[in-house]
């Protein structure tokens, strides 16, 4: 089994010579590089399925760009009104406390999915937030140089 070594590269400018040093994991905004460089989905709605943010590497996958659904239901984006649809209902029981996985084709892709209640800081739930992996068999995790190292 193959494991990897996260780890980034941070170049200081302000030296007359750059130089380059690896930069320690607390150091490196993790879901951040997660999210932007592997085939995922994020997105979360509020309490009546309105989309209220969106992001992910695999957007583009899809044909859409950072937030381009905000303020659309999901009703109206997978053009049902069906609360029984799949990627609905599971959004639903996520709503009533429950995190849910689930599958869904999107442009002729198949997703992994996992949807789970939102909540602020208070604690109140405030919506729903979902990810979602591109489950093509041939897609490789193809990071910019430096940023994974193979660990022994």
């Amino acid at each position: 089994m193959r494991q990897w070594e996260l780890r980034g590269v941070v170049v200081d400018v302000a030296q007359e010579e750059p130089s380059l040093r690896v930069a320690p994991l607390d150091e490196i905004d993790v879901p951040r590089f997660l999210v932007e460089q592997f085939p995922i989905l994020v997105w979360t709605t509020d309490l009546v399925l309105c989309f209220t943010s969106s992001t992910g590497a695999g957007l583009r996958a899809v044909g859409l760009g950072p937030n381009q659904m905000v303020g659309v239901t999901l009703f109206d984006f997978f053009e049902t009104d069906d609360p029984r649809f799949p990627v609905i209902a599971a959004h639903l029981r996520a709503l009533a406390g429950e995190a849910v996985s689930f599958e869904m084709r999107l442009s002729g892709r198949l997703f992994h999915c996992r949807v789970t209640p939102l909540a602020d800081a208070e604690g109140e739930q405030i919506g729903t937030i979902c990810v979602a992996l591109d489950a093509r068999q041939d897609h490789r995790a193809r990071p910019r140089s430096g940023m994974l190292a193979r660990a022994g």
